[in-house]
This record gives structure tokens, C-alpha cells and sequence, in this order.
């Protein structure tokens, strides 16, 4: 008699390792970008239309083609981030439409948090790692902070 047959019954017998594991498909590979690229690419990408946007403004002057070529580089800079979410929502297992909640107001708030800490594989094995949950913190932290500044500053006379 094995060791698995005589523990069938018991509920607190340690389990295998196929049981305990974290993962549904600990094989399956997840495409698009993780934490550290997507936040690199998403402030590259802004420091650089940033750019575009103030070498224009130098260089054209204040005029109906500034407030264009802006507004060009507004959508221009829109598109990307949202390519990049979507990328990075594909790498946790999310569907990329989930980046069009990046135009509600509240809801863009829990997708930038998830984007920024879940690790890849997120929306299978629901677990985030210490890196995922000290960034999780911080930017709680940080949300709490920015209404309490608020509010206190519409408080005060």
C-alpha cells in the first residue's frame, strides 16, 4: 500500500505536488510585457511625446498648427498607452479590451495598480508575489495620501 492510498481519507495529509500547485497550467506561457518593461515603456514613451510636444511649441510658436500637431501628439500618445496596456494586460491573463476601462474614472485607477503590480499569470492563479504587494501598498498608500490632501485642503479656510 502506497503512501497516497493510506492518506486518501485523511485531509491533512500533505498533498502532491500536482495538487498544491499555484498555477492551473504551470506550462502555460503568457505573451506581452511584464511589470518592469511596462512601466519603462509607458515613461519612455511619455518623456518622449513630452518632447515632441515641447519642441514643437518652440519652435512653431503658439498658432492653430501648435494646438494640431498637439492634439495629434495627444491621440499619437493615447494610442501607445493604450498598446502597452493591452500588452501587459495579455501577459497577466487578462483580455486586452480590459485597456478601454482605461477611460472610466475609477476603474482606471484599479487597472493602472494591477498593471503595475500583478505578476505575469495573474488572472489564473490570483496570487501576488512581495514585489506585486509592496508596489500594491505604495500606490494605495500614495491614493490615500492625495485625498486626504484634498480633502483637508478643502477644509481649511
Amino acid at each position: 500500500m502506497s503512501q497516497n492510498e493510506s492518506n486518501a481519507g485523511n485531509p491533512y495529509a500533505p498533498g502532491t505536488v500536482v495538487e498544491t500547485s499555484t498555477a492551473i497550467n504551470p506550462q502555460q506561457t503568457y505573451n506581452g510585457i511584464r511589470r518592469l518593461p511596462y512601466f519603462g515603456y509607458g515613461l519612455l514613451a511619455g518623456v518622449i511625446i513630452e518632447f515632441l510636444q515641447r519642441a514643437i511649441f518652440y519652435t512653431v510658436g503658439v498658432g492653430a498648427a501648435t494646438v494640431g500637431l498637439g492634439l495629434l501628439l495627444g491621440f499619437l500618445s493615447f494610442a501607445v498607452q493604450v498598446w502597452i496596456i493591452a500588452l501587459r494586460l495579455r501577459n497577466m491573463g487578462y483580455s486586452e479590451w480590459w485597456c478601454l476601462g482605461m477611460l472610466v474614472p475609477i476603474l482606471n485607477i484599479l487597472i493602472y495598480i494591477r498593471c503595475i503590480a500583478c505578476p505575469e499569470g495573474y488572472a489564473h492563479h490570483k496570487t501576488l508575489d512581495t514585489a506585486g504587494k509592496i508596489i500594491a501598498g505604495i500606490f494605495l498608500s500614495l491614493i490615500v495620501l492625495a485625498v486626504l490632501a484634498i480633502v483637508l485642503a478643502a477644509i481649511t479656510p
